[in-house]
Formats: structure tokens, sequence, C-alpha cells
């Protein structure tokens, strides 16, 4: 076995987004980008926007023209890599007294599913197919079940939950029946 060092690893790249997925800007000045990844690819990401970046052709620092467009629940476009993942902003905070930097946190698209309440479900004896068709027009209408292995497509099972969210049934799919969801949020 050897190691080399090759290239650096690639900084992710950044867009601020209106809620409909309208590019505002990229973002600049990005610093201290972390990422939360948690079961369900439901992730998080922090990370600072500097109020002044450094200006190429003029080769001076100028105010970031990003740093008063950023507003809570604006999108981030996230880019690394070749794959594209959707934020939504949800904390956005001003630092220190002479304000250097906001701090931003993001959390994955696909976590508004923990706010469509669905209810309490009592299904005996239905597909995975049947189930997400039946409630996601009513309470999720821009989510929608795109493929399901062939393997689970046709199985049946029975679904009893109180006070359910579409993450919580997305939960009890899973874990009866072994399945990994795949969020596909990019259109």
């Amino acid at each position: 076995m050897s190691f080399h060092i090759s290239q650096e690893r690639p900084m992710p790249k950044l867009w601020l987004a209106k809620p409909n997925k309208k590019i505002i800007q990229r973002l600049n000045g990005i610093e201290n980008l972390q990422g939360t990844f948690n079961y369900m690819n439901q992730n998080q990401i922090t990370f600072d926007v500097n109020s002044h970046v450094f200006d190429e052709m003029t080769q001076e620092q100028k105010k970031n023209p990003a740093i008063h467009k950023v507003k809570n629940k604006y999108l981030i476009k996230f880019v690394y890599n070749g794959q594209e993942d959707w934020f939504v902003i949800n904390s956005k905070s001003e630092q220190a007294q002479e304000k250097d930097y906001i701090s931003i946190t993001a959390d994955y698209i696909g976590k508004e599913l923990d706010t469509k309440r669905i209810g309490d479900i009592e299904e005996i004896g239905i597909t995975i197919g049947s189930l997400f068709n039946k409630f996601l027009p009513v309470v999720a209408l821009n989510w929608s079940v795109r493929h399901i292995d062939p393997k689970l497509a046709k199985v049946k099972r029975e679904y009893n939950l109180s006070d359910a969210s579409v993450s919580s049934m997305i939960e009890a799919v899973c874990e009866q029946t072994d399945a990994v969801p795949v969020f596909h949020n990019f259109d």
C-alpha cells in the first residue's frame, strides 16, 4: 500500500436561493463549514459568512453583498463532488459587536416532513406505495415516492401510528421492511 499527496480536497460550493429554489447568488467568504449527518439523510450544516470578502479585480476587501440577503427559510444549494443537496436556513445569528460574520444553521430540506402531520394511522395489509399515495397528496403536496425496490413493492404490512408525521411514517416503514429512504430533493 502507498499513499500519495494529491490535489487538495475540493471545497463545497454554496448558493443562496429563495424558497422556490431561484438562485440569488453564490455565497463567498464561507468559513467553519461543518455538517451533521443524521438517520434518514436528514442532515444539518452550519457555517459562517464573513461580512467582507476579497475582491480579485480591485485587490481590496469589500463588503460581502450576500450578508444582508440571507434570511430564515431561504435555501442553501450545496454542491460537493458533483452531488447537489438543498438545505433550509433555520437560524441566522450575527456574531460579535463588530458583526464580522453571521453564523448560519440550515437543515436538510427533507426535515420539513417532521412538521407534516398526518394524525393517527391504522392501515392493515397495505403496500408502501399505497400508504404514501394515500397520505402524501393530502399533507405534503410537493413530495412523492418515485421508486420502491421491486422486492418491497408488493409487500403488505400493518401500520398503527398515533399522531404521526410523514417522517414518523417513513421511520415505521423502514423499521418494518429494512428499507432505506433516499431523498431526491434536487427538483
